[in-house]
């Protein structure tokens, strides 16, 4: 009879389960999708009894993927649940001219390949110098979590202006906003953000 007992309760959990899941909202697969579309994960957040779906794309910048620190970024990403969609890796002659103004300008062209969608969030790291740690379901409650809708890495250091570059210095830009809460990483750093779609394509336009 207890098992039994146990059978049921466990039967009526995967039924709520389930319906629970088919109450979230489908994201429609965008028309720009071609031969080789962008890779993502959907992603199920349950509260308050209800569910809610949202498609989270993962995307880097690299020139050259032949090497040890772009595959531990990599696997790391891949072993945790991701799809990673790499932006760069025909673009080194626009990398050589222009810089990390590139990674930018490959990032803005690969937001309009994806659907115009409230729910679609994108998560940007570098190539070269991340791990990710964590699921894409974690990052997705997280990033939900703060209400806001783009979050930029930060960091100690700061990047200097060209003219003290060029001496050889790396003395923070004296208009540099100072934060509004003491931190110890008080300085914008571009290797590592996460954002809603539109809001991502809003601040690039």
């Amino acid at each position: 009879p207890q098992m039994t007992l146990c059978f049921r309760c466990l039967c009526l959990l995967l039924l709520a389960h389930q319906s629970t899941c088919q109450q979230c909202e489908s994201i429609p697969i965008s028309v720009k999708d071609g031969p080789d579309p962008p890779k993502y994960v959907d992603v199920q957040i349950k509260k308050d009894g209800s569910c809610k779906a949202y498609r989270l794309y993962l995307a880097t910048y690299a020139t050259q993927i032949a090497r040890s620190d772009f595959c531990i970024a990599a696997t790391s990403a891949v072993a945790h649940g991701f799809e990673v969609n790499v932006l760069g890796t025909q673009r080194q002659k626009q990398f050589d001219e222009f810089g990390p103004l590139d990674k930018m300008w490959a990032f803005r062209q690969f937001l309009e390949l994806l659907p115009d969608h409230p729910n679609v969030i994108i998560a940007f790291i570098d190539a070269y110098d991340t791990i990710v740690n964590g699921s894409p379901k974690t990052l997705v409650r997280k990033f939900l979590a703060t209400g806001h809708r783009i979050l930029f890495a930060s960091e100690k250091g700061c990047c200097s202006t060209k003219e003290h570059m060029r001496r050889g210095r790396n003395n923070c830009d004296e208009l540099w906003p100072i934060p509004p809460v003491k931190t110890a990483t008080p300085h914008l750093n571009s290797g590592a953000f996460v954002g809603y779609r539109r809001g991502l394509r809003e601040l690039l336009r």
